[in-house]
């Protein structure tokens, strides 16, 4: 059982991981502004921490790290929670009720696009994941990793190899749209997770100055 649970937590993390580093490169070749942040973070903290990657250096990349949450708010690897209501509930100013033990499908999808909760949902903008912004947002705002004891057991594991890699490539490439990369992105509706249907091809151009 233990073998098979790890077996498990590396396989779908790294199905998730490579998806969502896949739309975060698409999105930082389509904003070239965000990506020179990024890049100078990166370059930041390798100085600070003598060229190497270190966890606490891994850490120091807040700027990253709110453009990976606003890579998950639109790119959720898992676009639909399936849930198991525990009691009784009314949903508030409507005439509906959700049984004990009733099956709910929760669209993260939905909730991230929300425009009364993301305005201008359709836009990347990693300051919505300022410390300001989402506190003032409910905690059932952002599900890419769900949330309470069935969320993903793997985020963390994500989270980290997610910067890792980040910092591997972009210190080394800055990466650019090609003629035929497209600018809105169609789902592959066979995959489980979420995924671009057909390819989105980059330019990777080795920077003159590598750390």
């Amino acid at each position: 059982m233990i073998a098979a649970q790890v077996y498990t937590f590396y396989a779908l993390g790294y199905e998730a991981i490579t998806s969502t580093l896949g739309f975060l490169l698409y999105q930082l070749a389509l904003n070239p502004v965000i990506q020179d942040k990024v890049v100078a973070e990166i370059i930041e903290m390798l100085k600070k921490h003598n060229e190497e990657i270190t966890v606490q250096g891994i850490l120091d990349l807040s700027y990253t790290g709110k453009v990976l949450d606003e890579t998950l708010r639109m790119y959720p690897v898992v676009p639909n929670l399936r849930r198991k209501s525990t009691k009784i509930y009314k949903i508030p100013n409507t005439n509906l009720k959700i049984e004990n033990g009733q099956f709910i499908r929760i669209s993260v999808l939905g909730i991230h696009y929300d425009e009364k909760i993301y305005p201008r949902p359709e836009v990347f903008d990693p300051e919505r994941f300022s410390l300001e912004n989402v506190k003032a947002r409910h905690e059932c705002s952002y599900l890419p990793f769900g949330l309470g004891p069935g969320h993903c057991i793997a985020k963390h594991y994500a989270q980290v190899l997610s910067r890792v890699c980040l910092v591997k490539l972009l210190s080394q490439f800055q990466v650019e749209p090609s003629k035929n990369t497209p600018r809105q992105v169609e789902y592959d509706p066979i995959r489980s997770v979420l995924y671009p249907k057909g390819r989105f091809p980059l330019h990777f151009v080795k920077r003159k100055a590598s750390y």
